[in-house]
C-alpha cells in the first residue's frame, strides 16, 4: 500500500515536471474587466486560462499568419 507521504511526494514530482514544461504569465486586469472575461469565459464552457490563450492565439494568428514561435 502507498503511504500518504508517498502519494504526496509523488504529486510534487508531477506538479514539478508540468512546471518545467510551461510558462507562467500574470495577467492583472482592473476588476471589472477581469468579471467581464470570466463571464465570457463561463458563457463558452471554458477555463478563463483556456479562453484567454485562445483569445491570444487567435490575435498573433491575425497579426502573423505564418504561424511565428507560438505552439
Amino acid at each position: 500500500p502507498t503511504t500518504q507521504d508517498e502519494k504526496r511526494r509523488r504529486h510534487i514530482e508531477a506538479v514539478k515536471r508540468c512546471q518545467q514544461k510551461t510558462d507562467s504569465i500574470m495577467l492583472r486586469p482592473y476588476l471589472a474587466e477581469g468579471q467581464a472575461i470570466r463571464e465570457a469565459a463561463i458563457r463558452a464552457g471554458q477555463p478563463v486560462s483556456v479562453y484567454i490563450l485562445d483569445a491570444v492565439r487567435e490575435r498573433m494568428n491575425r497579426d502573423d499568419p505564418s504561424g511565428g514561435d507560438a505552439e
